[in-house]
């Protein structure tokens, strides 16, 4: 096994766990027929999406990850992060059959979600910008306070125009990198 090998199993194993996390309350979701609440919802599909980037964006950043201490841990920051991120977004009882739609729980931890999403987002942002190279990172440096607002304002409209507009932005993104 190389130093590389050794050295991106916690995050790749961090990785697996969020998107089997996700998969699963999803799975679960649609087989017991459970009308997710449409906030929670559009976030985890959100936070798919978010899980797939950072993955794609993990295999670039390998590289980096044996140069020194800092970028070790620079790299398995963002991981990390992810993971209470999903952990605390999937509502309790997801991996039983306890599943319910999920709005006490969103509701209820909703501070705390978007002050993970926020150090998450920050956490990605310093990565990428000591890292690695992106034209984008306007865009993203714009989003930061978008997300951490939601920690303080409780506004559906807000939440669900910062996800829709993250995920529009980043598909135009990828358009543009065509």
């Amino acid at each position: 096994m190389s130093q590389v090998e050794f050295l991106i199993l916690i995050p790749g194993i961090l990785i697996a766990l969020a998107l089997a996390e996700i998969i699963i309350y999803l799975g679960k979701a649609i087989r017991n027929k459970v009308k997710v609440y449409w906030e929670l919802a559009l976030l985890v599909l959100v936070s798919l999406d978010l899980l797939f980037g950072n993955w794609f964006a993990f295999y670039q950043r390998i590289q980096f990850i044996n140069e020194s201490y800092f970028s070790f841990l620079l790299i398995n920051v963002v991981p990390i992060l992810f993971f209470i991120y999903t952990a605390l977004l999937i509502p309790e009882g997801a991996l039983e059959n306890d599943i319910s739609d999920g709005k006490d729980h969103y509701l209820g931890n909703r501070k705390m979600i978007w002050g993970l999403l926020c150090l998450y987002v920050i956490g990605n942002y310093v990565t990428v910008t000591i890292l690695g190279e992106d034209e984008f990172q306007i865009v993203r440096i714009i989003f930061i306070p978008l997300i951490g607002l939601n920690v303080f304002v409780d506004s559906k409209i807000l939440r669900s125009s910062v996800m829709i507009a993250a995920v529009i932005i980043k598909y135009i993104q990828l358009i543009a990198e065509l």
